[in-house]
């Protein structure tokens, strides 16, 4: 308990009477120093956050992008069915076109059927004229 005692009483006279000892000058390094490195400390805790930040964003945009890409096989998806219902009313509208042609010219009247409207016009007409002249 003595020798604990002494060494403490030699270490506080040590202590005051030579404080630069005390502070260990030599073994540790100048306050630029330090203010170096508590900058770069903090620094590096900025930097941290900030590929924190970065990380969590490229996360969103990675999401993003896979919706884009869904929404994009998606409509690719809608334009191929398009394209057959485009080509399907495509067909439909060539036949009814083929179609009406068809009944136009079923509807003409042929050289036959004007033959036959002339020849019952000039048969009235000729009717006509033998009622009048009796």
């Amino acid at each position: 308990m003595r020798l604990i005692s002494v060494i403490l009483l030699y270490s506080l006279t040590m202590i005051v009477l030579f404080p630069g000892l005390a502070a260990a000058v030599d073994v540790c390094f100048p306050e630029s120093e330090a203010i170096g490195i508590l900058n770069e400390v903090q620094e590096g805790r900025i930097n941290r956050k900030i590929i924190a930040e970065f990380r969590a964003i490229e996360e969103q945009y990675s999401a993003q992008a896979a919706l884009y890409e869904a929404d994009m096989k998606a409509l690719k998806e809608q334009i191929v069915k398009d394209e057959k219902v485009v080509t399907e009313y495509r067909d439909i509208i060539q036949e009814n076109e083929a179609t009406c042609k068809r009944l136009i010219k079923a509807a003409r009247p042929s050289f036959f059927d004007k033959l036959r409207w002339a020849g019952s016009g000039a048969g009235i007409v000729a009717v006509l004229a033998l009622v009048a002249i009796i």
